[in-house]
């Protein structure tokens, strides 16, 4: 049957179970995506407005990301339980470390893959994922996955 992560559907007509954080990392991305109004805007919120879950005004503090910025309600982005467990992280910190939830604080919307450790354990002549991912292929093996046959053929030919 079909199930949920964090509002996302897998299972059914899906991807797998076992590919279910990558579906709910895509929703996020896109979700992220709208709130910044496009244009690879990054949506933004101070760390104290998302700990009161309220939107932050103008203007923003200043940001590194050189594409540009708007405010956007990132306490609204994620699932309420996994809202509620970075707030209380947060807090936590900040109890530590004074000024991390200050109006200078400002949290950047979601992170993209190249932070997002991910592996898929391939065979090395098929390039067929291993264990509860099978059968998926890779569109393109990478160098260090390419099988040792020259037929090209045999990259993506189920054995």
């Amino acid at each position: 049957g079909a199930a949920a992560c964090g509002g996302v559907a897998v299972g059914e007509g899906a991807l797998p179970p076992a590919l279910a954080g990558l579906a709910f990392q895509e929703a996020m991305e896109a979700r992220a995506a709208a709130m910044g109004g496009g244009g690879l805007t990054c949506p933004v919120q101070r760390v104290s407005d998302f700990l009161e879950g309220r939107l932050s005004t103008e203007p923003l503090p200043p940001s590194s990301y050189r594409l540009g910025v708007a405010a956007a309600p990132l306490h609204e982005l994620y699932p309420p339980p996994l809202t509620a467990a970075l707030r209380d992280g947060m807090r936590a910190f900040a109890a530590s470390f004074p000024g991390f939830d200050g109006q200078a604080a400002l949290l950047h919307g979601v992170e993209t893959r190249t932070s997002a450790p991910v592996q898929v354990s391939r065979d090395h002549e098929t390039c067929e994922a291993r264990g509860s991912c099978a059968p998926l292929f890779r569109a393109e093996p990478s160098p260090r996955d390419q099988p040792k046959s020259t037929n090209i053929g045999a990259r993506f030919a189920r054995p």
